[in-house]
């Protein structure tokens, strides 16, 4: 070592001597033991917890001041080892935080109890009970199926030849629905429509309706195919 290194070393030495005199001294001053469970073996678990910290004029631990001006400053302290200071901060870190809790509490406002009202499903018309703050208008989910389920649709043989008379959006628009609703139930029905571009071509080129749920579905014209008798013919 250096001799520069050698007088940090010493320094520091002196300084760690004089915390451990002053700390000693003040652990005799305060008792010499822990002030709740009475541990007395290290000096180093050997803390000062002030009793009321808006006293607090400074830290004791690790300072080096005049023993007159550290004395009334232990006074305002009690000489606990680590678990007890340890469990010390965390009561008064709990009535803190009863404290904060109570005070958030009572800036919310009360809730109301919630009441209970009776009203009529639209659909089956029985009376059930509901919360005032709930938004069910149905007594069950059948009811709520049924109600967006209320269009009177015509019978199968009427809506056959209501699609090939005039477009499924016209229809639509008629039974209050959307097209893709008819559509659904023209499936659902076995009743073939029109396909893609059959009211855009004027009525003779129109092809004939299909009727049967048996017979394919026809999108376009048909190609006339040639017979015997016209290849004889040629």
């Amino acid at each position: 070592m250096t001799d520069k290194d050698l007088r940090r070393a010493y320094s520091a030495m002196k300084v760690t001597s004089l915390h451990r005199r002053m700390k000693a001294k003040a652990v005799e001053y305060k008792g010499g033991k822990c002030h709740e469970c009475g541990y007395f073996k290290s000096l180093a678990a050997l803390t000062f917890h002030h009793r009321k910290p808006e006293e607090k004029d400074f830290s004791i631990s690790g300072r080096v001041v005049k023993w007159e001006k550290l004395r009334p400053e232990l006074d305002k302290c009690d000489l606990l080892c680590s678990n007890c200071h340890h469990e010390e901060h965390e009561k008064i870190a709990e009535k803190k935080w009863q404290e904060l809790n109570l005070t958030v509490r009572k800036s919310i406002p009360e809730r109301k109890s919630p009441t209970i009202e009776t009203v009529q499903c639209p659909t089956c018309r029985k009376s059930f009970q509901k919360l005032s703050s709930s938004t069910k208008r149905f007594c069950s989910h059948k009811c709520s199926c049924e109600s967006r389920n209320s269009t009177t649709w015509p019978t199968e043989a009427d809506l056959r030849d209501m699609v090939w008379e005039e477009p499924v959006t016209s229809i639509a628009k008629k039974l209050g629905v959307s097209g893709a609703a008819v559509k659904k139930r023209c499936v659902k029905l076995g009743i073939n429509t029109p396909g893609f571009g059959y009211w855009s071509k004027s009525l003779e080129d129109r092809p004939m309706a299909r009727t049967t749920a048996s017979d394919a579905v026809y999108l376009g014209s048909t190609p006339s195919l040639p017979t015997i008798e016209s290849q004889g013919s040629s």
